[in-house]
């Protein structure tokens, strides 16, 4: 006999906790279930995916991939590095390509939902009678119910809304979704060796998670909580803990890719994460914390709007139902279970409601920040599907103790049911098949602006898409387009500096003034509010004269300050405005502009292109009251009446009314 033995780990699972395995399922068909899941969901992606740059973050994200930069914080390594692998592939626009990655990773997400589910019920109801007298019909809808959970998340609205473009919460659901399979997986193990290591995997995807998005800080307690209810005996082992610790930082780990990305100056370069103090900054989002206090009243307010506003427009509302009846069937049967998913549901939607702490004082504020939060509730529909899935397996026990005819009959229309909400309430909403209504605004810059001028934008919707416009594509290069928001910013500016040098340097002594003037507030100490916004109007004024006394234009996409203003004055020329002193231009046109997707009323407008369809209506507006103000009717006649597609029936009525006043 051996002298040596293997050592036995140092703790054991009390055998009270661990489940009995019923059904003992078919590998092989809960692999085609999760294939089928799967492929559902990628198919209603695929009909849908977006085929260019859309607005909002996508065009950042984008090129932050394809040239290995450091997009928005928290500066997102996980998506940037994969981005990148994605980017290389040989079909499709590199937008397209990266799009494709968000449909894939969501699709997988949802296989983790559809396993997860059917481990969970197994689970829970092990010693349910329909199962045991009818294990083969049992197991048919509990695969059916499992299909059900995976498309109900998939197709969530907000899931599918993210799922077709460049964006971050593809990943970070897989990522979670994977988690949590793990965390019911592990339970089904007899080996403890096994359970060791599916135990130090699930540490190091909480790591990869927190690496995807930093809402998924929420699985580190989370995990402790499942630690604490599942295997409280392993807490003594310390070197597993250790064990644990050290992948969970290696996911964590990460992050160190900013600063290393940072060193080389990269075209994109947020925060400029190559020091401790920057780096610091990035990753904990310091430019989106606004200091505002949460109180009752307030979270009380934000979460009514969660509930009744964000989650009831996910699924029919009916649907959600089925989610406190889940829960209480897991407390009632698997009481461990109905804990762990309640924390779930409560990290993934009060809580989250809690930190995000927007603001809804205002109808305005509520529409816009109540659509930038709703993409951190993903991960709650991902458990409320789950739990959905519970909820409808258990009537169907109840049914098939008398009549498993109908309870298989009830289950296999579940996933049928699910795909013919899906394709009714959300599929119209979300689907960005044909959508060009970011590419149409980068062609319609590129035609009205004229060569090396200055364009100034103060929203992402039209900043971003124009980075990857001329930082992917390599078109218009010679545009110099400046966020005046972003110029608040020292990152910014040495942005700036180091991508236009000629350009900033013809207004460096007032870019050196506030920069001096921005280093106390930059470092937490105390400053002068007048002084920082008097250097900050002087550098601006000193980057429109250079621009100006070089012979090019310059062009607004917003009205800016008086104190920019000065002298000039704005000139609507139908895509954005002319900062000029000269006459109005009588000959201006808009020949070669794309606005037939905005005007088309078939057309599905996310609020993006609604905005941008608004602005442009404004800019013909505008357009033709100044035409009217030098006597040329007729063109401003035009141009009320090419208006009127742009706006919504209120506003044609209006415009409508002073053409009438004009015709007289």
């Amino acid at each position: 006999m051996s002298k040596h033995k293997h050592k036995k780990p140092q703790y054991a699972a009390p055998s009270s906790e661990v489940p009995v395995p019923y059904p003992v399922h078919n590998p092989a068909a809960v692999a085609g279930v999760a294939c089928l899941s799967f492929l559902i969901n990628f198919l209603f992606y695929l009909l849908t995916l977006a085929p260019t740059v859309t607005f909002e973050d996508s065009g950042e994200l984008i090129t932050a991939a394809f040239h290995l930069g450091i997009p928005h914080e928290p500066g997102y390594p996980l998506f940037t590095l994969l981005g990148r692998i994605f980017s290389m592939l040989p079909f499709g626009t590199i937008a397209w390509r990266v799009n494709f990655m968000s449909a894939l990773f969501t699709a997988g997400a949802g296989v983790f939902v559809c396993w997860a589910t059917i481990l969970l019920i197994e689970e829970t109801f092990s010693k349910s009678l329909f199962l045991r007298k009818s294990p083969a019909a049992g197991q048919w809808c509990l695969y059916s119910v499992g299909i059900c959970s995976a498309i109900l998340f998939g197709t969530a609205k907000t899931t599918w809304a993210q799922a077709i473009i460049a964006e971050v919460y593809g990943i970070n659901s897989f990522m979670v979704g994977l988690f949590i399979f793990l965390a019911l997986y592990r339970r089904r193990q007899q080996d403890l060796v096994h359970q060791r290591n599916l135990l130090l995997l699930m540490g190091y995807v909480a790591g990869l998670a927190c690496a995807a998005h930093t809402t998924s800080m929420m699985l580190a307690p989370l995990f402790a909580g499942y630690l604490l209810i599942y295997e409280r005996k392993m807490l003594a082992d310390w070197r597993l803990l250790v064990k644990l610790m050290f992948l969970f930082i290696l996911g964590l780990s990460l992050y160190l890719y900013l600063p290393a990305a940072s060193l080389k100056n990269p075209v994109v370069d947020w925060g400029d994460p190559d020091n401790l103090t920057n780096f610091i900054r990035v990753i904990t989002r310091h430019q989106y914390q606004y200091g505002t206090r949460q109180t009752f009243e307030t979270f009380s307010a934000q979460f009514g709007f969660f509930c009744f506003r964000l989650l009831v427009n996910q699924w029919f509302p009916v649907v959600l139902t089925l989610v406190p009846v889940g829960l209480a069937v897991l407390f009632l049967r698997n009481r461990p279970a109905g804990y762990f998913t309640s924390a779930l549901l409560l990290f993934t939607m009060p809580l989250t409601t809690f930190m995000t702490n927007f603001d809804i004082s205002n109808p305005v504020a509520t529409e816009e920040n109540g659509a930038l939060v709703s993409v951190f509730y993903i991960p709650g529909y991902l458990t409320a599907a789950i739990l959905i899935g519970v909820g409808l397996f258990w009537p169907a026990t109840l049914i098939g103790t008398k009549n498993r005819f109908f309870s298989l009959l009830l289950c296999l229309c579940m996933p049928l049911a699910s795909i013919a909400q899906a394709m009714v309430r959300a599929m119209p909403e979300v689907s960005m098949h044909g959508y060009t209504f970011a590419r149409d605004y980068c062609d319609n810059v590129a035609t009205a602006i004229p060569e090396n001028a200055l364009y100034f934008v103060s929203w992402d919707p039209f900043c971003f898409p124009l980075i990857y416009y001329q930082f992917v594509e390599k078109k218009r290069t010679d545009l110099i387009v400046i966020d005046q928001q972003l110029l608040r910013r020292s990152w910014y500016i040495h942005w700036l500096q180091r991508h236009y040098p000629g350009f900033t340097r013809q207004a460096a002594g007032e870019i050196k003034a506030f920069l001096a003037a921005l280093a106390p507030f930059e470092a937490g100490k105390h400053y002068d509010g007048n002084y920082i916004q008097a250097c900050y109007i002087g550098m601006i004024n000193a980057m429109i004269d250079a621009k100006l006394q070089a012979g090019n234009g310059v062009y607004f996409a917003y009205t800016p300050e008086p104190s920019i203003m000065r002298s000039y004055r704005l000139e609507p020329q139908f895509v954005a405005y002319k900062y000029t002193r000269d006459p109005i231009d009588r000959k201006i046109t808009d020949a070669g502009l794309k606005f037939s997707m905005f005007t088309d009323s078939t057309v599905f407008r996310d609020r993006m292109a609604e905005y941008i369809r608004n602005y442009y209506g404004n800019l013909y507006g505008l357009r033709g009251l100044q035409f009217g103000s030098i006597g040329e009717h007729d063109k401003a006649l035009d141009c009320l009446r090419k208006s009127y597609p742009f706006f919504n029936r209120g506003t044609k009525q209006a415009l409508f009314v002073q053409q009438k006043m004009m015709e007289r």
